[in-house]
């Protein structure tokens, strides 16, 4: 099993794919590179059936970029999971220096490992999590961390803002196009006076 993934999703952008794989590729020594082809139709397929040590993966029908993640998911063997824009580079090493920093448990690498003393004199922070997104949690777990240290924290849970549906759309609530419609019917409407 490689010990990370790095999942790039791509739609008729051949002419950027190469500098993206190239930089997957050097960001880790063990490094398992997906490429997602959300249905191009021009000579993405070309590009990466000719490109060695990729696995790639033509979808019949565009589904969006989350869509094409979760194919990617799917289709991963790594301990760690990275997704990369086709438009964007990763800094060589820099995957295997974020797994070395989550294996040492490196409260800078994850808020969930931070302690007291880690935290004391940091400014003022506000957390903000969705209701319903899988790491809400660790969220309101490093607030209440923020205020036992003393850090001026507010915490807020934004209600009807599911972050998961973009990344687990068969099995989140997708209840953003509600909410999207209350605020802007409460954009449209008058305030009292």
């Amino acid at each position: 099993m490689p010990s990370a993934s790095i999942i790039i999703t791509t739609y008729n952008r051949p002419d950027l794919l190469p500098r993206a794989i190239a930089s997957a590729r050097a960001s880790g020594k063990d490094v398992e590179v997906i490429v997602v082809d959300d249905a191009s139709s021009d000579e993405t397929a070309s590009i990466c059936q000719s490109t060695r040590g990729i696995n790639y993966v033509r979808l019949d029908r565009n589904q969006g970029v989350a869509g094409a993640r979760n194919v990617g998911l799917v289709a991963s063997r790594g301990e760690y999971v990275s997704f990369l824009d086709d438009d964007d580079v990763r800094l060589p090493n820099s995957l295997d220096e974020q797994i070395e920093a989550l294996r040492a448990e490196d409260p800078l690498a994850w808020p969930s490992f931070a302690t007291e003393e880690d935290v004391v004199g940091f400014p003022p922070t506000v957390i903000s999590v969705s209701e319903c997104d899988p790491m809400r949690d660790e969220g309101i777990a490093f607030y209440r961390l923020l205020l036992r240290a003393g850090v001026t924290a507010r915490g807020r849970q934004v209600l009807g803002t599911p972050h998961s549906t973009e990344i687990f759309p068969m099995c989140g609530l997708d209840i953003t196009l509600s909410t999207a419609n209350d605020i802007a019917h409460f954009a449209k409407s008058e305030l009292p006076r």
